[in-house]
């Protein structure tokens, strides 16, 4: 006596000896085939019998190392997912305590479970996530991956179990409940960049001095600066505000052409060409951009 047998499922009504007649045999050949001693008081609604001899088929863990997933829909429960898949609800327990979002049996989510041994899978995606495992076209990652780190939040903020990116306390503060993707009741959990304490990291390599030049002050009747007053060894980097854009998108430099010719010859600092501001804006030669030709 090998391999699987032959299965019908249980439905609501069924008794052993319903079963046993449509699977077409004996009442004795039923019980040869199913000889748990408690099979007829336990029947569940989809649960497998077997209808010939072997043993009731079971998912099994799939050649990649990946277990046989299941998604739970409103409505499942343990008992029924496992009475029709000829497994244990402590099998489920056993087979998902690294499952994403698995709360036990005592609260089934509507997640992607393993019904075997085997590696769990990626949790089902959610539509407004933008954080997490869970963003809708996320990839599986490589065998082992911390599926927390997938997707972060722009700027390091938290991450919370339901893909949503903040920097308070409902979104910082983790509290799983065991499983990755969990967290305690009345609680969204954080799953990546955790915690709102301020870290000092270790300092630059290099410090970087920016100045901003304010190449028109020179219009001014007084508190003028010339650019060569600049004190090029306390900065790195200087603004020269503001430069104009033609008609035909060339840089025109004749606003200031005095004071940039010297910028240019300034020596130990990065020099860097600015373009905008109020001034900017009231030129005239932008009016390229705003009127019609």
């Amino acid at each position: 006596m090998g391999g699987t047998c032959s299965t019908i499922s249980v439905v609501s009504g069924d008794s052993c000896g319903t079963l046993a007649a449509r699977c077409g045999i004996s009442a004795a050949d039923f019980t040869t085939f199913n000889p748990s001693p408690t099979l007829c008081s336990t029947l569940a609604v989809g649960q497998k019998v077997c209808c010939t001899s072997g043993g009731l088929p079971v998912p099994v863990q799939n050649p990649d190392g990946s277990c046989a997933s299941y998604t739970v829909v409103p409505g499942d429960t343990c008992s029924a997912i496992a009475a029709s898949n000829g497994i244990t609800v402590a099998d489920l327990d056993a087979w998902n305590t690294n499952t994403w979002g698995w709360e036990t049996c005592n609260d089934l989510q509507l997640i992607n479970i393993c019904l075997s041994t085997g590696t769990p899978p990626m949790p089902p995606p959610v539509a407004n996530a933008i954080c997490g495992p869970q963003v809708p076209g996320t990839v599986t990652p490589p065998a082992g991956t911390n599926l927390s780190t997938l997707n972060p939040c722009p700027l390091n903020a938290c991450c919370d179990i339901w893909g949503q990116c903040g920097t308070t306390s409902d979104f910082c503060t983790p509290s799983s409940t065991g499983a990755p993707g969990t967290a305690a009741p009345g609680t969204n959990g954080c799953i990546s960049n955790c915690g709102t304490e301020i870290i000092s990291s270790s300092p630059p390599a290099e410090f970087r001095r920016v100045a901003y030049f304010e190449a028109f002050n020179i219009q001014r009747p007084c508190l003028t600066m010339d650019v060569t007053q600049i004190d090029t060894t306390q900065y790195t980097h200087v603004h020269f505000a503001f430069l104009d854009i033609t008609s035909t998108f060339d840089v025109d430099t004749s606003q200031f052409q005095d004071q940039f010719n010297k910028f240019v010859k300034l020596t130990g600092i990065k020099r860097i060409a600015s373009f905008g501001g109020n001034y900017f804006r009231k030129l005239r030669s932008m009016s390229f951009l705003t009127e019609p030709p």
